[in-house]
């Protein structure tokens, strides 16, 4: 570990203000939110696994590289459980989505063109009743990988590239139909239009804002502190409409001082 407020590298990346794990967050460069942080208390939203979702009409990206990544607390295992997705709603088999895999309990990365499915999935189990980091990067039409906690990386070469998508949800997958809804508490969603590093995976998953990993690359990015309706996409302006998903208890996260 290092100390905190020192600057450190992690395979060349400039990386936040390092401690170790379980220590005290506290720099004049950041500030600390979550429920019994120490910091401010924000909340994040939560899904019934019947009918909540997010959604924006438009999808944030059509194209790899890509990376999605944002932190889970799921409930039940029951059904197969959508963090976010990109599809196309008029479509029943064309979508990107990060979701749990009902039948194992992993966590899976999926494409799938014309209801063909192309799935990565990690090779430890989803926990549940507890806050884990999940993240998928494709980096090309042959190149995808999943991320659990920033280990247990699965990964899928089937060539896979989705078309005509359009919307892009939180907590459903956007297809005729729809499906795959959330049972859980979700927060910290963003998207990057780059397939980011190993590296860069274990900042976010040591709990550091996406506005710390790769900024430039940074095209969405929904906090979820449940306080508006619609939640805000603080970086790229693809708001999105709130379908009764209410607020909970958001997981400890690290932010620049006030970004938003």
């Amino acid at each position: 570990g290092r100390r905190h407020g020192q600057h450190s590298r992690r395979r060349g990346i400039q990386a936040p203000h390092q401690a170790r794990r379980g220590e005290r967050y506290r720099c004049g460069r950041c500030r600390v939110v979550g429920s019994g942080s120490e910091g401010d208390i924000v909340l994040a939203r939560e899904f019934d696994g019947v009918d909540d979702f997010l959604n924006v009409a438009s999808a944030v990206l059509t194209a790899y590289p890509f990376t999605f990544a944002g932190w889970a607390y799921v409930d039940t295992l029951t059904g197969s459980r959508d963090m976010v997705a990109i599809g196309d709603k008029d479509a029943a088999g064309d979508y990107w989505e990060l979701s749990v895999n009902s039948a194992t309990s992993k966590l899976r990365f999926r494409s799938a063109v014309s209801d063909v499915q192309s799935n990565a999935e990690t090779t430890s189990n989803i926990t549940t009743s507890a806050w884990q980091h999940w993240c998928a990067v494709g980096t090309s039409s042959t190149s995808r990988n999943v991320y659990l906690n920033a280990g247990s990386v699965g990964s899928n070469t089937t060539s896979s590239t989705p078309a005509n998508l359009d919307p892009t949800r939180i907590g459903q997958r956007p297809s005729t139909g729809a499906g795959n809804q959330m049972d859980g508490k979700l927060a910290e969603i963003a998207i990057w239009s780059a397939a980011l590093s190993v590296a860069e995976i274990e900042i976010l998953a040591d709990g550091y804002s996406p506005l710390f990993v790769r900024p430039g690359s940074l095209v969405a990015y929904w906090p979820l502190i449940g306080r508006t309706g619609p939640e805000i996409d603080i970086v790229g302006g693809n708001n999105m409409t709130v379908t009764e998903a209410v607020v909970a208890d958001h997981p400890r996260i690290i932010y620049p001082a006030m970004p938003y």
